[in-house]
């Protein structure tokens, strides 16, 4: 074991700013009028643009480290536990799809070009355990790892190093399996995921190279070739067999953002009320997330996150549920009352494993 960790350095290709200013101008983003004149807005949006691409550049270049497999593993596992045994499985399996995508692959995770290294996953669970992110159950022929659940939020920090190459499986396997085994119209699949992308845009970076038909299309491939979901008449079902736990395990890795963005459409109701100020909305947002966890309309506690509500808070003002007033938050144009913001509900807990 290393006794300070390890760095990974890693370098992206160069971005041309005459190259990306022109590729701008040819998909209509951020160009400038005919007459040469750059307004505000024309700059703001080659700003965001570029900025964009820099995140997504980071992303792509991004090493899988042992650590964010094992965490990816335990976090998108649906049961109290692991065992060892599925554990390496989970961790093998991951691996496989990242290798698809071409993700970068800490040299030390593999022995040649498939085989997974046993010793450097046992260092990652044994990194956790000292952490007290995990706990090793002794009880049987082999150990059992759970997760403490006031831990859960900190072994995500890992996870989330890494869900971004799973974003667009994801968001499928989510749109896919809410119909559980019944064949989904590409179409309707298709709607249903680009509404999530824009739900959970404030969240990830999606490519900036290509539309999101383009990217669907892509995805939708990938996962056929991979046995993940089969595609007969322009219609769509997740796999029967070995693969099927694959869509669950992309499913499951959303679940704490559906369920974050259900407890600030609930919080939403707080400003009903009267204006508030926004530090106060989170804190009483962050309460009353205590009590749907305890209650069981929340599973995982890591989904009690102000930094998932501060983004959460972001969708909620594109949907104009709230608006911001400086500091001060208040009901946006687009509810009259709780029953509005009870409706949309379902567009939220129909997507929950």
């Amino acid at each position: 074991r290393s006794k300070w960790g390890r760095l990974y350095v890693q370098f992206g290709e160069i971005i041309d700013f005459d190259e990306f200013t022109e590729d701008l101008g040819k998909r209509g983003d951020g160009v400038s009028p005919t007459d040469g004149a750059i307004t505000a807005d024309h700059k703001r949006n080659a700003v965001r643009a570029l900025a964009h691409k820099v995140m997504y550049s980071i992303n792509e270049v991004t090493v899988v480290t042992p650590a964010a497999l094992v965490a990816t593993a335990l976090l998108s596992h649906q049961k109290r536990g692991m065992t060892r045994t599925s554990l390496l499985a989970a961790c093998q399996d991951l691996l496989a799809t990242l290798d698809a995508m071409d993700a970068r692959i800490a040299h030390q995770l593999r022995i040649g070009d498939a085989r997974i290294r046993e010793d450097t996953i046992d260092e990652a669970l044994h990194l956790f355990l000292d952490a007290r992110l995990i706990v090793a159950h002794d009880t049987g022929p082999e150990p059992i790892y759970t997760i403490d659940p006031e831990r859960r939020i900190a072994l995500e920090y890992y996870q989330n190093t890494i869900i971004h190459f799973f974003v667009p499986r994801a968001l499928i396997a989510a749109g896919l399996l809410v119909d559980l085994d019944q064949w989904v119209d590409i179409a309707r699949l298709s709607d249903r995921v680009q509404q999530l992308s824009r739900v959970f845009k404030h969240e990830f970076i999606y490519r900036t190279d290509a539309t999101f038909d383009q990217i669907f299309e892509d995805a939708v491939h990938d996962m056929v070739e991979a046995s993940e979901i089969e595609v007969r008449d322009g219609c769509a079902q997740a796999t029967e067999g070995a693969t099927r736990h694959r869509l669950e395990r992309y499913a499951v890795m959303l679940q704490t953002f559906f369920e974050s963005y259900l407890l600030a459409l609930r919080g939403a109701e707080i400003v009903l009320d009267g204006p508030i100020p926004k530090k106060d909305w989170y804190k009483r947002t962050l309460a009353l997330g205590q009590q749907m966890y305890l209650a069981g309309e929340i599973e995982r506690r890591e989904s009690l996150s102000k930094l998932k509500l501060e983004t959460a808070l972001k969708a909620l003002q594109d949907y104009e549920l709230v608006r911001l007033n400086g500091d001060i938050l208040e009901r946006g144009e687009g509810v009259e009352g709780v029953s509005d913001l009870r409706a949309l509900e379902p567009k939220l807990t129909g997507f929950l494993r």
